[in-house]
């Protein structure tokens, strides 16, 4: 008898410690889940006319650059150079060519030039991270387009939080009526009609029109249907 008593009391100390650690680690979550919430906030702008979030990408003169990453120094090389971008109409937007051994680089990155260091830019890389590179020079003539623009989005983050980023690619094939826009990190494509002329306000710039909550719509492709996917778009960043 006293050895179940024992038992039992063994066990019921192990239920308590149990307990207490879900409490712990309930208590983690929430104070985690509060966090994330925070810089979630801080990241994105206010909502726009249509229930998606617009990002206007200015890192030189905002708070977008906060995380301080670290700065790449190239060395100046015929295959390290910067031209106007070919995916934003931004008069201050770039795209940026480079060598550097271990870095991964989206080649549609949108890049914004430092304006006190005319050989630096800070480039929004596919996953939404930035990434500063000092040593490249403008291999053609500046951007000819027109000033105070903001272009159309280039970053698309979905609800399911996959990002699709605009591409210069020609010659992708369309889906259906449905032209080719750019690529998605879940290894899909994304497509949908464009409003022409483009807008230059907050207006969709798509028009495939909205979900029930005004989100923009765009579709992606599917490697189990031939089926396009009707997707909505949480963020846009410019």
């Amino acid at each position: 008898m006293n050895q179940y008593a024992d038992w039992r009391d063994h066990f019921l100390l192990e239920v308590e410690m149990h307990r207490t650690r879900i409490s712990f680690l309930l208590a983690a979550v929430v104070v985690l889940a509060a966090c994330a919430n925070t810089e979630d906030e801080a990241k994105t702008a206010s909502p726009g006319p249509n229930g998606t979030q617009i990002v206007t990408l200015n890192p030189w003169a905002s708070e977008q650059l906060s995380t301080k990453p670290g700065v790449v120094s190239l060395t100046a090389s015929e295959k390290n150079w910067c031209d106007p971008s070919r995916v934003s109409e931004r008069s201050d937007a770039y795209m940026c060519i480079f060598d550097a051994p271990g870095m991964v680089h989206f080649p549609d990155a949108l890049c914004f030039r430092n304006p006190t260091a005319a050989d630096t830019f800070a480039c929004l890389e596919q996953d939404l991270s930035w990434q500063v590179l000092r040593g490249l020079n403008l291999r053609g003539i500046e951007p000819t387009k027109s000033p105070g623009v903001q272009g159309r989005p280039v970053y698309l983050e979905l609800t399911d939080g996959t990002i699709c980023t605009a591409s210069s690619k020609s010659a992708m094939p369309s889906a259906g009526d449905y032209p080719f826009l750019g690529f998605c990190d879940d290894d899909t494509f994304f497509f949908a009609h464009v409003v022409y002329p483009f807008p230059t306000d907050d207006s969709n710039p798509f028009a495939d029109g909205t979900d029930k909550e005004e989100r923009w719509l765009i579709r992606t492709d599917s490697k189990t249907s031939d089926q396009l996917a009707i997707r909505a778009i949480e963020t846009a960043y410019r």
